[in-house]
């Protein structure tokens, strides 16, 4: 089996992992090498990876036989490192049987044929990537692998699509939400559209029904720990109504059950939690017998030996047998498609001497859910923008990106219930996109009135101020995405992404506008001076 890892990590989470794993061999490209040896060199408490550069292994002599090695249903296919509440990241091991059939499940459901073109567009970090890469080749189908910045940028990603003819794309809703959010944008190839990672609102489901009849949504759902999808769901119109979209019914070779607490299965209509049986139940966690033995139980109606892997999410079956999500059980969260457990978070923070208590949680804003952290100081320890900053600085070492909370209140105390257990119910709500770090302050001139205009349209923002900063506005990396686009097409200048990340104010992004401006002035007078010199020599 293999383990992927993401070079975008923190440094200190990609050495956890390795260090959990436990893994014998490291294979990276040579534009990651060095990254890697570094890597390597910090490792504590476990045996060194043996490192293989690709580049070079390809350089020496390879045996051209076959070596042999069979690999059957029951061995490792991959393992996918995911959120874990306890503060450490876990280590999911999905078997071959597992993803084979996953894979396989989804031909008949889609009719996929050798004519389909499949979007790449998940980083291989991520589950979903299995069968994006490997599903193709079972049918003679191809794989557009998509680029990362345009994976990432909803209009580019349309444009994309209908430039390479891809007829099957994986998408979570945020991103979903944003090539909705513009002019209409033809698709004629497309043939399938597959929210996932997160729940897909009812709403968004009809507005994307409205815009493209012709082509099929299905809601796809499942755990990593199930080998991806383990559901799926034909969305209509009707079912656009209710509060959630149907998980639907359970792929091939794979059984769902809804049980209550003392592991009854509960009546048609009541509310239980989702749990799986089938092919698609992975071996468990890596290293962690009693995680394992926690979500992977004995199947009290099964075979013997047969387990049964406990989703953690709450669920309903319809009386035409079809299921319906209704929430979670525990402290795990989805957002724009990355799963979250907020108590990793909250032992990160619980680490930091300068706080005597901390709790994250989920906000819903205008522009979708946020992660919201609740600090409180020591006593004599200044609760200022400065320690604030120092706090986020130590998480990003640490974490993703996406498990950094945006937006940050400091507190003298944070509800407990009689059990001394943090009461998240009554935790106060954070003011998401009304925090304003500075005064406003008009634009100045015609540039930063461009910007401005374009990101208060973006954020649902009644007036953006040049000071006002981007992500305590409600600002995350899909808007980011959108915002780019939009300055690309109306300054007719190409902003990378990161430059959204670099000047989180409408005062900087519009001075590194100027800069590329300036630059491409500069390059429009040298290629004038070229011409007229060639001009000259040829008189």
């Amino acid at each position: 089996g293999y383990l992927p890892l993401d070079p975008g990590l923190p440094s200190a989470r990609l050495q956890r992992i390795v260090e959990l794993s436990r893994t014998p061999m490291l294979v990276c490209s040579a534009a990651c090498a060095e990254q890697a040896r570094q890597l390597l060199d910090e490792l504590a408490g476990v045996a060194r990876p043996q490192l293989l550069v690709w580049e070079e292994v390809q350089g020496s002599h390879i045996a051209s036989h076959n070596p042999g090695i069979h690999s059957g249903p029951d061995n490792l296919a991959y393992v996918i490192y995911t959120s874990g509440s306890t503060g450490l990241p876990k280590g999911v091991m999905v078997e071959q049987r597992g993803m084979l059939n996953n894979q396989l499940s989804k031909v008949p459901y889609l009719a996929l044929s050798e004519h389909d073109v499949i979007a790449q567009t998940a980083s291989q970090s991520f589950d979903i990537s299995v069968w994006q890469f490997l599903a193709a080749p079972l049918f003679g189908a191809k794989v557009e692998i998509v680029p990362n910045a345009i994976a990432h940028d909803p209009q580019g990603l349309l444009a994309h699509v209908q430039a390479t003819g891809i007829t099957v794309l994986e998408s979570v809703p945020s991103l979903i939400q944003g090539m909705l959010a513009n002019d209409h944008q033809a698709l004629d190839g497309l043939r399938w559209m597959l929210p996932t990672g997160e729940a897909m609102p009812p709403e968004l489901a009809a507005q994307w029904l409205q815009r493209y009849p012709r082509i099929g949504l299905v809601n796809a759902y499942g755990p990593a720990e199930c080998s991806d999808d383990v559901a799926f769901f034909r969305v209509d119109r009707a079912s656009t109504r209710g509060s959630y979209l149907p998980i639907g019914t359970p792929t091939d070779n794979n059984r769902l059950y809804l049980y209550g607490e003392d592991q009854a299965l509960v009546p048609l209509g009541a509310v239980g939690e989702l749990c799986v049986a089938g092919t698609g139940v992975g071996r468990g966690y890596v290293g962690d017998p009693v995680r394992t033995a926690l979500a992977f139980i004995p199947h009290p109606h099964g075979a013997p030996g047969e387990r049964l892997y406990r989703t953690g999410d709450l669920a309903r079956q319809r009386p035409d047998g079809v299921l319906e999500y209704v929430g979670r059980i525990d402290h795990q969260v989805k957002i724009r498609g990355f799963r979250i457990e907020l108590g990793e978070i909250e032992a990160r923070l619980h680490e930091q001497p300068e706080l005597r208590d901390a709790a994250v949680g989920v906000q819903e804003g205008v522009n979708g859910k946020h992660l919201v952290g609740y600090l409180v100081a020591h006593q004599g320890v200044s609760a200022d923008a400065a320690l604030l900053e120092q706090v986020k600085q130590r998480l990003r070492a640490e974490l993703p990106e996406y498990m950094v909370p945006l937006h940050w209140g400091w507190f003298d105390s944070l509800p407990h219930n009689a059990n001394g257990k943090l009461d998240r119910k009554a935790l106060p709500a954070i003011d998401i996109g009304g925090q304003h770090s500075q005064a406003y302050l008009a634009p100045r001139d015609e540039l930063e009135e461009v910007l401005a205009g374009i990101w208060a349209d973006v954020l649902k923002a009644e007036r953006v101020g040049v000071h006002d900063n981007f992500f305590e506005l409600g600002g995350h990396s899909l808007l980011a995405t959108q915002i780019a686009s939009r300055v690309q097409k109306q300054l007719q200048l190409n902003v990378p992404l990161r430059a959204m990340f670099e000047c989180s104010t409408v005062e900087a992004l519009a001075a590194y506008v100027r800069g590329l401006q300036d630059s491409a002035l500069d390059e429009e007078k040298v290629d004038r001076l070229s011409d007229l010199m060639a001009e000259l020599e040829g008189l």
